[in-house]
């Protein structure tokens, strides 16, 4: 029988594309199995002029490049396949497919957005190939699929915690909801509404708000005609919504005077939600003008982070010369914990790519407690049931176009068998139980230090004498002051002399802000290095705790105001100033 050359040509391609295929998955199984790389892939906007994608990839990058310098996962390196999503849905799903069919990736780091998440999703299911996402918060990215795992509260969880901020900390009963009118704020304003009213809070305006819609200029003016026509205050407002949707509300809001308390979803705990105002007149002439004393939650603030965290913002910043977000931190910790699931996977070179795959999400749902959990920069990171993450929950506030940390915080008890008297700090209102767990409430206290002079520097005892000034400022009923020198002259503290602060030279309290500054002259001492003499550099530093509180309950931090100031009354004047600003704006 005869076959005509057009069934022939047919054939032929059939044969090309089968050989193809078969030579594709052989490559993939091959390649995986490399002695010397493992492979991990990135899908998200990561072109260079996306801030966010470049967030995510730099802190997986960051982690990558310290793994491998400390010998990878059992001497084998580890590489990341980068890719871009654009996040847009349609070319994450096929961005989903080539990293599921034509890579050797073992597990995804993405997507950015949940709607490229979701789509993804469904591919990385079918395909058999891990999921963990940083930055994505729907609750649909890990419902009904144990492929996708969250390295980031999700927007019940957020919501849930923001009541509990808002009615346990901020002390209000009545709220109201902006939300935009999709998944994502519908489902922030379900969880918080019901969450809110069942801790005996009142919901008096809920708005619903669709940029892409014909009447979004009716429905913005709809919530400044309830808002002015003050039937019912609004109490504090919940901005459950993207970032872009509320810009031009609050605008129009503080424009008619219109200050009401306002605390926002993740999509405006940043620095970049403050910066959209930037072009506005009033903005110029006054940063923050807008944005200032919004609340916020973040999934971490670097000015209340750990050590850890503190070392990670340096690198970032040495390496990259800007501020991480916390994409990318979030990213790193992400990065983190697929390492080691990988590493616990016990992979071999007999098994094929599938298998590898398979085993690296074994691990992963492994990692469920705190027992099994990867130290991260926010502590330990473990999956709740579900694919979930329950840990790094923090408020920030807007000043100055910065977002930093809020005078309170509520910190997860890692171990709750180390709280001696649970009873006791529930009744003080040390420990607050939010979503049926328990939370150190942490006070924030900012602090700074302007030297005066460094002198007697001794190398034999690796002392010498520094005068300073030492300010606090703080909320709340503490004694942020009592503290006591760790590094205060050696010899004196085990003769059992400690220093103790003199009186305050200026002392005030403003709309409930308390301020107190000192003035500090004493012998410290540090251990000096020379190893590198005569290059050696050394580290003089003053070193404090608070004198009968932990990090549990009272976290200092920096404050940047007179720094470098080496005369007293420059630096009262801009203490002075200072305190103007925060009666201006008082949630500062």
């Amino acid at each position: 029988m005869k076959i005509s050359w057009t069934r022939k040509s047919k054939l032929l391609v059939l044969a090309i594309a089968f050989c193809a295929s078969a030579l594709l998955f052989v490559g993939t199984s091959l390649l995986w199995r490399s002695q010397d790389v493992l492979y991990l892939a990135v899908a998200g906007p990561t072109a260079e002029d996306n801030v966010a994608g470049q967030q995510m990839v730099r802190g997986i990058e960051l982690y990558l490049n310290r793994l491998n310098h400390d010998g990878g996962i059992n001497g084998k390196k580890v590489e990341l396949k980068i890719f871009d999503d654009r996040n847009d849905p349609q070319v994450a799903r096929e961005v989903a497919t080539k990293i599921t069919e034509s890579t050797a990736a073992l597990a995804v780091l993405g997507h950015f957005y949940s709607s490229t998440s979701l789509v993804a999703g469904e591919v990385y299911q079918q395909g058999g190939i891990p999921a963990i996402s940083a930055s994505a918060t729907a609750d649909l990215v890990t419902q009904n699929n144990n492929w996708y795992s969250l390295v980031i509260f999700s927007n019940r969880l957020q919501a849930k915690f923001i009541a509990n901020y808002v009615h346990q900390v901020l002390a209000q009963s009545n709220a109201s909801i902006v939300y935009s009118d999709d998944d994502y704020g519908q489902t922030l304003r379900d969880s918080f509404r019901d969450t809110f009213t069942g801790l005996g809070g009142n919901i008096v305006y809920q708005w619903g708000i669709d940029v892409d819609a014909a009447n979004f200029a009716q429905q913005q003016q709809q919530i400044m005609t309830d808002l002015q026509t003050q039937a019912k205050p609004p109490g504090i407002i919940f901005f459950a919504t993207h970032n872009d949707d509320v810009v031009e509300l609050i605008v129009q809001m503080k424009r008619r005077q219109l200050d009401y308390q306002a605390i926002g979803s993740d999509s405006l705990g940043s620095v970049a939600f403050a910066q959209k105002f930037r072009a506005y007149p009033e903005e110029l002439a006054q940063p923050g003008y807008f944005s200032d004393g919004i609340f916020a939650v973040s999934p971490i603030i670097f000015d209340v982070a750990n050590a850890q965290a503190q070392r990670f913002r340096n690198e970032y910043i040495l390496k990259y010369d800007s501020e991480p977000g916390w994409a990318a931190a979030t990213y790193y910790d992400a990065a983190s914990i697929a390492v080691n699931a990988i590493a616990r996977a016990n992979l071999t070179n007999e098994i094929d790519l599938a298998t590898a795959r398979t085993k690296v999400q074994q691990a992963l749902n492994q990692t469920n407690s705190p027992d099994t959990a990867v130290r991260g920069l926010n502590g330990k990171l473990y999956f709740e049931p579900g694919g979930d993450f329950d840990n790094s929950i923090y408020i920030g506030t807007f000043s100055q176009q910065q977002f930093i940390s809020a005078f309170t915080q509520l910190q997860p008890i890692e171990n709750l068998k180390t709280v001696e008297n649970l009873a006791a700090e529930l009744a003080d209102g040390r420990i607050l139980k939010v979503d049926g767990k328990y939370r150190y409430r942490t006070n924030i206290v900012y602090t700074g230090i302007d030297i005066n002079e460094i002198r007697n520097l001794d190398e034999k005892t690796s002392s010498y004498l520094m005068d300073f000034y030492l300010w606090f400022r703080w909320q709340g009923d503490i004694d942020a002051d009592k503290i006591e020198f760790s590094n205060y002259g050696t010899s004196r503290m085990d003769s059992g002399d400690k220093l103790e602060l003199d009186e305050a030279i200026d002392s005030e309290e403003v709309d409930g802000v308390k301020y107190r500054v000192y003035r500090v002259k004493a012998d410290f001492q540090e251990e000096f290095w020379f190893h590198d003499y005569p290059f050696d550099r050394q580290k003089l530093a003053v070193r404090f705790r608070h004198a009968n509180q932990t990090r549990d309950n009272i976290v200092y931090v920096v404050d940047v105001v007179g720094m470098r100031d080496t005369v007293a009354q420059e630096v009262l004047n801009n203490w002075r100033e200072s305190k103007v600003f925060d009666r201006e704006h008082p949630t500062f």
